[in-house]
This record gives structure tokens, C-alpha cells and sequence, in this order.
């Protein structure tokens, strides 16, 4: 059986020993970022020996590197860590693309890069909206004119009913027999062509 952190198979194995030395190397580097002098013009205005300096930096370096590998000890220990990296290898195995082959990610920062993508939509929707607002503006005038157009055909015969109306009967009688005389004369003239 093995043991929390390490796998059956020795591709595993080798991949955990790996990364496990890659971090503790980045620990390393970490550690010693701060150089001796660095660190002793932190503590300038103390008066501490430069011996003592030296030394409390070193053991800063052992102390900073010692409790990193240590995490990194319980991180490996856990299991979903081999876990991981077990799902990362079969991933690895069935992707389609060759290992070497470089595949497309966005450029830089990849919220902003999203941002970008959202901010081309937004405008290419705008612009349909616009599209739509001016097709219906249009639309909104001819049925407007319309609308104008039908209101005076609509007065110019409410003017002449309230002539009519106005009036006398003996008026509208007159001019009832008169269209009547016009219409028997249209329709003479026609009967005879």
C-alpha cells in the first residue's frame, strides 16, 4: 500500500518528487530574497551587533524556509493533491492536441481581455438597437402623416355636415331635387351614348 502523498504508479511518483522539488527550490529562493544588508538597514536604528544581525538573518532564512516546506509537506500529504495531479495526467493523456503544440489563451489580463469581448457586443448590440429605434422612428412619421392626412379628410366632411345641417329643410329640398335633376341628366346622357 503506499503511503499519503505518493502513488502506485512511478510516473506519479517521479511527477509528485518533481514538483515537490521545484516548490522547495522556490521556497529557497523566497527565503534568501532579503539580503544580509538589506536586513541589517531594517534594523539600523537599533543598536544590534552586526554578529547578532548576522545571525538572526540566517536563522530568519531557515526559519522562513524550514516552515514553507513544512506547508508544503501537509499540502503533498493530503490526498487530493495526488488526487489532482493523477486527474491532470489522464487529462493530459486524452487531449487531442499534441503536447507540444501551443493552443490560444487570451492576451494579458484575462478579465479585461472578457471585458473586451463584452464591450464588442455590447456595441454590436447597440447598433442593431439604433437600427431598430430609427426603423421605428420612420415608421412612427409615415403613420403620423397618415394619420394627419385621414384628421383633414375626417374635418373637411364634419365642416360640410354641419353646412348641411345649418340648412333650411326647404333649402335641402331644393338641393335634394337639384342633385336629383343632376343624376337623371347623367344618366340620360348615358342611356343615349
Amino acid at each position: 500500500m503506499s503511503s499519503p502523498g505518493k502513488q502506485d504508479s512511478p510516473s506519479g511518483s517521479n511527477k509528485l518528487l518533481t514538483f515537490e522539488a521545484t516548490m522547495s527550490n522556490i521556497f529557497n529562493e523566497i527565503s534568501k530574497c532579503v539580503s544580509e544588508n538589506e536586513f541589517k538597514s531594517a534594523f539600523k536604528d537599533m543598536k544590534i551587533s552586526s554578529s547578532n544581525l548576522k545571525k538572526l538573518h540566517k536563522l530568519m532564512e531557515t526559519d522562513l524556509f524550514n516552515k514553507m516546506n513544512e506547508d508544503l509537506q501537509e499540502l503533498v500529504s493530503d490526498e487530493s493533491l495526488v488526487e489532482g495531479m493523477s486527474q491532470l495526467e489522464k487529462l493530459i493523456e486524452e487531449t487531442p492536441f499534441p503536447k507540444d503544440e501551443k493552443l490560444w489563451r487570451p492576451p494579458g489580463n484575462v478579465t479585461r481581455h472578457l471585458k473586451t469581448l463584452d464591450a464588442k457586443k455590447i456595441i454590436d448590440e447597440s447598433e442593431i438597437l439604433k437600427k431598430y429605434i430609427e426603423e421605428k422612428n420612420i415608421e412612427n412619421k409615415r403613420m403620423m402623416e397618415d394619420l394627419n392626412m385621414k384628421r383633414k379628410k375626417v374635418n373637411v366632411i364634419g365642416e360640410k355636415m354641419k353646412e348641411l345641417l345649418s340648412l333650411d329643410l326647404s333649402e335641402l329640398k331644393g338641393k335634394i331635387e337639384f342633385n336629383r335633376e343632376c343624376v337623371e341628366q347623367l344618366i340620360g346622357k348615358k342611356s343615349s351614348n
